[in-house]
């Protein structure tokens, strides 16, 4: 099998909304990368929630190490989501975050790993990096991915999806 690292869809954002889903996933590839740019409607920066398949139980864990450009700290949490704090920056500022998901196609409990940067016009920035961890009651390939954002997501925020083969 060939190395691929290769685009499989985008999903674009509109001004009326606080989520973006991704949904019907191509299931062919053997690892899968979500790189999400959102830009929320109001200064400051927000957090974006990430969730799997639709599923909203407490099933999802985050480890991370976090630099809010003051202080650096650890944390970790199971949660209904990933809450990826701080990476929906205010309109006029940045955000990026990419999330890895090893064997994202097969119905098993899905370890993931994540970087993400954000900040708001003005005064605050974040950089984050960590693991994840998808653990659904019933273990499922990884079908669908929403961000539910804490403000209003502005147009043209992306969330972009790219299916990973390797030898």
């Amino acid at each position: 099998m060939a190395e691929t690292y290769t685009f499989l869809g985008k999903v674009i954002g509109d001004t009326s909304s606080v989520v973006l889903t991704m949904s019907g996933i191509d299931q062919t590839y053997q690892d899968i990368e979500f790189v999400c740019h959102v830009i929320s409607s109001t200064s400051g920066a927000s957090s974006g929630q990430v969730t799997l398949n639709g599923d909203t139980g407490s099933v999802y864990q985050r480890a991370c190490v976090r630099d809010n450009g003051g202080t650096m700290y650890g944390k970790g949490e199971t949660r209904a989501n990933w809450d990826i704090n701080y990476c929906q920056s205010g309109d006029g500022g940045f955000s990026m975050v990419r999330i890895y998901i090893p064997d994202y196609a097969s119905a098993v409990d899905h370890p993931a790993s994540f970087f993400a940067t954000g900040g708001d016009d003005t005064t605050h920035w974040e950089l984050q990096l960590g693991a994840l961890s998808y653990t659904p009651g019933s273990p499922a390939a990884v079908t669908s991915l929403t961000w539910t954002g804490t403000q209003t997501i502005v147009a043209n925020s992306t969330i972009c999806a790219y299916g990973i083969n390797y030898s």
